[in-house]
């Protein structure tokens, strides 16, 4: 399994949050050094935070 930039999966976020649709935002990388991915999760929420985009 290697993520893409842009491709959304679905996560178990744990006792943060349920299972949610997440956006991959790490680079590609065809032979990664090590297994770290990073994402944002997908909210339909206006929250009025200074972070949103």
């Amino acid at each position: 399994m290697n993520p893409k930039p842009g491709e959304v999966w679905l996560v178990n976020l744990g006792l943060a949050a349920k299972t949610r649709p997440v956006v991959v935002v790490s680079r590609y990388d065809p032979t990664p050094p090590r297994a770290l991915v990073l994402y944002v999760p997908i909210t339909t929420q206006n929250r009025g935070s200074t972070y949103e985009v």
